[in-house]
């Protein structure tokens, strides 16, 4: 198997926002996931505060 060199790394990443910022569902799909990870991580912070109080 041939070790991948960071050139080519850089250049599949480039290739791969490119794709992405080209994708307007693939944008909505991951800012939907950053939406439900943050609601959860905001939901987590409260419940454990409400833990802290009782």
């Amino acid at each position: 198997m041939r070790k991948t060199t960071r050139g080519s790394l850089e250049d599949l990443i480039k290739r791969n926002k490119q794709e992405i910022m080209s994708n307007q569902e693939m944008i909505n799909e991951i800012e939907k996931r950053l939406e439900n990870k943050y609601s959860r991580k905001v939901y987590t912070q409260k419940e454990a505060q409400v833990k802290n109080i009782i």
